[in-house]
């Protein structure tokens, strides 16, 4: 199949209506019987052309909200830069005599 039509003008009438609905790229791709990466990757190239909009959120959004939920103010990371790799830790634990 060549790579320049993939797609039938049939198949991007329907992802253009299903994407202007909400449904996901794994959605999609199940209607038309393509691969969700397949999808995602015609609607990031084509972006422009059929004027598809671009949806808000995603995994990073999330995660990163997660992250600030759960550490607070504590970078990421924060454990990696407490002593340098390789010497002991001078400090001593505290103790209520």
């Amino acid at each position: 199949m060549s790579w320049s039509r993939q797609y039938t003008d049939k198949d991007i009438e329907i992802l253009i209506q299903m994407w202007g609905d909400g449904y996901t790229a794994t959605q999609i791709g199940y209607r038309l019987g393509k691969s969700m990466a397949s999808v995602r990757q015609f609607i990031h190239r084509n972006r422009a052309k059929y004027d598809l909009e671009k949806k808000e959120g995603g995994r990073y959004e999330n995660r990163e909200s997660f992250d600030k939920r759960w550490h607070g103010v504590i970078p990421l990371g924060h454990w990696s830069i407490t002593k340098p790799w390789g010497k002991k830790c001078v400090v001593k634990p505290v103790t209520r005599n």
